[in-house]
């Protein structure tokens, strides 16, 4: 049987440098073999990029996309949440539910954003696609979280009290489905 030699920490370190500079090395010879200005080289992306930063509407624009992406999150976050862990204790919540996380999960992004824009202001539908696109994620991941309770767990939370008590609620059920949120809410951020 062959046993598995751990990484140390410098080694993963080293690695990982090594990685990062055979995807800039990869982009370089692309770009020289490529001779095209939609491929640009490191160099020059890098030197745009110092360019932009020295400039005040590359922050403004980066902060109103950051300002949107955390109103959208927390809207979300918290209709996930709630919905989510009623869905996940409740499956009669979960079936009647179910069409429309279907819908929203199906909905083409580019088509909705067209849609939007054009029915409401820009600025007010890039709020909207995020929730619904963050939505979603969220909410698969909570409900996941909530039914994958240890069933010992919600046995004797019927002894004690209803599993839809509110205390029940915030100190049992959502401590115990956060690790299920917490890849939610990083796929949910990624796709943001």
């Amino acid at each position: 049987m062959k046993i598995k030699k751990k990484l140390n920490t410098w080694q993963k370190a080293i690695i990982i440098v090594i990685g990062i500079i055979f995807v800039f090395l990869l982009w370089w010879l692309l770009s020289v073999s490529l001779k095209t200005s939609l491929f640009p080289n490191p160099f020059v992306t890098f030197g745009v990029l110092g360019d932009l930063i020295t400039k005040g509407p590359t922050w403004s624009a980066i902060g109103g996309t950051l300002y949107r992406l955390i109103v959208s999150f927390v809207l979300s976050f918290l209709a996930a949440l709630i919905i989510g862990v009623f869905s996940g204790l409740f499956p009669v919540v979960k079936t009647f539910l179910k069409p429309i996380i279907i819908v929203l999960r199906t909905i083409p992004t580019a088509a909705l954003i067209f849609v939007l824009i054009v029915l409401l202001r820009p600025k007010m539908s890039l709020f909207i696609i995020d929730f619904l696109l963050m939505f979603p994620i969220l909410y698969e991941a909570v409900v996941a979280g909530t039914e994958n309770i240890d069933t010992s767990v919600i046995d004797a939370l019927r002894l004690e009290t209803e599993k839809s008590n509110p205390i029940a609620i915030t100190k049992i059920i959502v401590p115990m489905a956060w690790p299920y949120v917490i890849l939610g809410i990083v796929q949910a951020l990624g796709l943001g």
